[in-house]
């Protein structure tokens, strides 16, 4: 929520918006205790198997996520750059061979 109390702050000082909704609320941070993966979870994680086609994708990223600590958004990010950049070196590619 504090985060949407960042976004709407510039509208508030415009008047944009007339009334401050976050006038009266303060925000508490909890803490929280994490807990980290054991390497035999990781393991018996790795070896799952017979997993559907969607499966199997969710089981890979949270993978990559386990080993490079990368979150799920910065993964699809990535792969999303990836094929736009296959995508590139394919169309570059038929292009040089169509010349």
């Amino acid at each position: 929520m504090s985060s949407l109390r960042g976004i709407l702050m510039p509208a508030i000082k415009n008047q944009i918006i007339k009334l401050n909704p976050f006038l009266n609320v303060k925000f508490v941070r909890k803490k929280v205790d994490r807990d980290f993966l054991e390497l035999d979870e990781i393991n018996a994680i790795q070896q799952l198997a017979d997993l559907t086609h969607m499966q199997q994708l969710c089981h890979d990223i949270f993978l990559i996520a386990i080993f490079t600590g990368l979150s799920y958004s910065d993964i699809v990010d990535l792969n999303k750059l990836f094929f736009n950049l296959l995508l590139l070196d394919e169309l570059s590619l038929r292009t040089y061979a169509l010349a």
